[in-house]
């Protein structure tokens, strides 16, 4: 098969499955927004889903089918971009973001260069968006220094969530390549979403809240909040009523402790900091790392383990590398430094 055929044939197939993806993606929104609506009453008494009848309108409507044929075709005309060095590669991801901004659907594919039936490292990724764009990254181009960090951000994958591993301790960094995947960008949503739900069941355990008061760095303090709202309330309320006017006056006194309440303290009062720093707050992730660590080196592999597990449990992935194990580098860390090693987080 000619070069320029194969590449044809390779555009034309990602593009098909970014088409795909995007369907099923507008299907499941469809289906979450109607769990909120309910199902329209006409559908609900022909027994047929709302995407079937709105498949049975598209062949009923020949302007609708022509619509589709329209948009294939846009799709087939649309460019192909490489991206064999770092600058090429920000010169296009602004294109892509672009894309994704509007579908969060990207497909993607890779070809590997094998030597003697053995598959050695990705020698192309290949990425397309909904709108057809294509871009085809040269990672071995790459190789010579590090990949893009917009790259990255868009397809690796934290085995171990950030939030925990940064608190690990030193000995325990070394090998974090090793729990960074490449996932495509529906993969890494489906995987956030089972990521968080271990959060939260890990957040019961070890009673370390997210995204609740004793999990908030910064509180808003309602008294300082109060005598704010009472001194601009002075400064700008020419007419308020004198039992109004004296009960704020009150607040001020009783706050700054004074019998006098000037107009340089309703000025300093009505700029006042209301946001105080939570003396209680432990981050989510330092928490739960605290308390594995209790227990040592092994314990602290055991969460490490735990999350690793967790994604083969819950994303079953078919093409990992070779060497990729649940309990990587665990039995060269205690040979090397011993069960009670002392735990210094991170």
């Amino acid at each position: 098969m000619p070069r320029h055929a194969g590449l044809t044939l390779g555009v034309a197939s990602l593009v098909g499955t970014t088409v795909g993806c995007l369907v099923l993606w507008k299907l499941i929104n469809r289906r979450r927004q109607q769990q909120y609506t309910g199902v329209d009453q006409k559908n609900s008494c022909t027994g047929l889903t709302p995407e079937v009848q709105d498949l049975g309108d598209s062949v009923r409507k020949p302007s609708e089918r022509k619509r589709s044929l329209l948009s294939v075709e846009k799709i087939l005309r649309a460019e192909v971009r490489i991206a064999s060095t770092a600058e090429e590669w920000e010169t296009a991801w602004p294109l892509l973001q672009r894309d994704l901004d509007v579908y969060p659907v990207l497909g993607v594919d890779c070809e590997w260069v094998s030597l003697e039936g053995r598959i050695k490292p990705i020698s192309l990724l290949q990425m397309a968006s909904h709108s057809g764009l294509c871009i085809l990254v040269r990672l071995p181009r790459l190789a010579g220094c590090s990949l893009p960090k917009t790259l990255v951000a868009l397809l690796a994958k934290n085995i171990v969530p950030h939030e925990y591993r940064r608190h690990f301790p030193v000995q325990m960094k070394d090998h974090n390549s090793h729990d960074v995947l490449l996932l495509c960008t529906s993969c890494h949503a489906v995987s956030n979403y089972y990521d968080n739900n271990l959060k939260q069941q890990l957040a019961i355990e070890f009673s370390a809240p997210i995204g609740c008061e004793e999990g908030v760095r910064i509180l808003e303090d309602p008294v300082r909040r109060q005598v704010r709202s009472a001194a601009r309330a002075l400064l700008n309320a020419s007419k308020l009523p004198e039992s109004r006017r004296e009960e704020l006056l009150s607040e001020m006194r009783t706050f700054y402790s004074t019998d006098e309440v000037t107009e340089e303290t309703l000025n300093e009062a009505a700029n006042l900091e209301t946001r105080i720093f939570n003396e209680t707050y432990t981050p989510h992730g330092l928490k739960v790392v605290q308390c594995f660590a209790m227990g040592g080196l092994k314990s602290l592999m055991e969460l490490e383990k735990r999350w690793r597990q967790h994604f083969l449990d819950k994303m079953a992935p078919k093409f990992l590398p070779q060497q990729w194990s649940v309990d990587h580098n665990h039995s060269k860390l205690i040979k090397k430094y011993g069960e009670d090693l002392p735990i210094q987080l991170g």
